[in-house]
């Protein structure tokens, strides 16, 4: 009877571990299981088809071989901590390389494993590909910087300001005309710094249309020079969103059209004066 009992026990252990076997070798996601040495002792279907190496060809390899030299030590602090029988060893990142001398970005979730006499044989870790994740934020991230350099060369004044009206941004045209640099401008109130008391209200309505989605092209306004000079300047202003797709405030690109204000008040100088002379 004792050894019926043993014996059905033992087929029930076996069918447990069959099942966790399939459990991890279909996993939708990368397992991989090393030893005390860090030598692979687990690699499911998905790191398999992942990395385009199959599972005969990375057991009992180092997984340091497959790992990107960044990730060396992260993964060895994860197996020092499997050694000191740390039942969950939280997260770590860890940069696969392929058989195509690719890359594969996974955040992954250790934990120590023990064999049947009850000691910490190892380490399993169960991660998820972040990789295109990554690419993504890095490309976003990439075109951000490109989009920032561009303003901040443009040949042409742009500023922005947030929802309160104080300047965001104030680029190296707009620091040109003004005389004013971007440290001294950001953070300022955009309409009671840099406009005269007359135009205030009317840049001010202008900015709080743009707040509410109303565009505004070709706007001309005075802008006061840090020594007091007057320059005439053609805004288009917009809206700006957050990443949420909430307002964050207005941006205007400017031209500054002073000097052909000036000299199309000397042409009509000149007119008026021509029309006096032949009357």
């Amino acid at each position: 009877h004792d050894i019926t009992d043993m014996r059905q026990i033992t087929a029930e252990q076996r069918q447990e571990a069959e099942d966790m076997a399939r459990l991890i070798r279909y996993a939708n996601a990368p397992i991989i299981g090393v030893d005390m040495n860090c030598c692979i002792m687990e690699w499911n279907d998905k790191v398999a088809n992942m990395t385009g190496f199959d599972k005969e060809e990375v057991l009992a390899r180092p997984l340091a071989e497959l790992t990107a030299e960044e990730s060396q030590t992260a993964l060895q602090e994860m197996v020092e901590k499997a050694k000191l029988d740390v039942s969950d060893s939280g997260e770590f990142d860890l940069v696969l390389m392929t058989k195509t001398s690719g890359r594969l970005m996974l955040t992954m979730s250790g934990a120590a494993f023990r064999d049947t006499t009850g000691a910490v044989a190892g380490m399993v870790a169960c991660g998820q590909d972040l990789t295109r994740m990554r690419e993504t934020v890095l490309e976003k991230t990439r075109v951000a910087e490109d989009l920032t350099r561009i303003i901040e060369t443009a040949n042409a004044p742009i500023l922005a300001i947030d929802t309160l009206g104080a300047v965001t941004e104030w680029n190296s045209k707009a620091a040109e005309i003004s005389g004013w640099s971007k440290e001294e401008a950001l953070g300022q109130d955009l309409v009671n710094t840099f406009i005269t008391e007359e135009y205030r209200e009317d840049v001010g309505r202008v900015l709080e249309k743009a707040l509410n989605g109303e565009e505004t092209a070709n706007y001309e306004f005075p802008l006061f020079t840090k020594d007091g000079r007057r320059r005439e300047i053609l805004l288009n202003a917009t809206m700006v969103r957050g990443a949420a797709g909430e307002v964050t405030g207005v941006i205007g690109v400017g031209q500054d059209i002073t000097e052909l204000r000036t000299a199309m008040a000397e042409q009509q100088r000149i007119a008026d004066g021509l029309s006096r002379l032949i009357e």
